[in-house]
């Protein structure tokens, strides 16, 4: 099946010229710098405050002892 879809990808590919080839590959390494950039800024970004469960995760405790410490405080 994957030699299939090669196939039928090499098809489409060959009438194009080498820029509109370059144009393509140029997109493609963009789109895939933008997904890499979007997945590192969302993996960075601390629950929000109303995530309570996420936020005790964080802190590796669970919810009622995550009250009991912002109490304290």
């Amino acid at each position: 099946m994957l030699t299939m879809i090669n196939d039928e990808i090499s098809q489409k590919l060959m009438p194009l010229s080498l820029e509109q080839l370059d144009k393509i590959q140029q997109k493609l390494e963009q789109l895939v710098a933008e997904k890499k950039e979007a997945k590192k800024r969302k993996s960075g970004l601390p629950p929000v405050a109303g995530d309570l469960d996420s936020l005790a995760a964080m802190q590796d405790m669970d919810l009622s002892s995550l009250m009991r410490e912002i109490s304290r405080r």
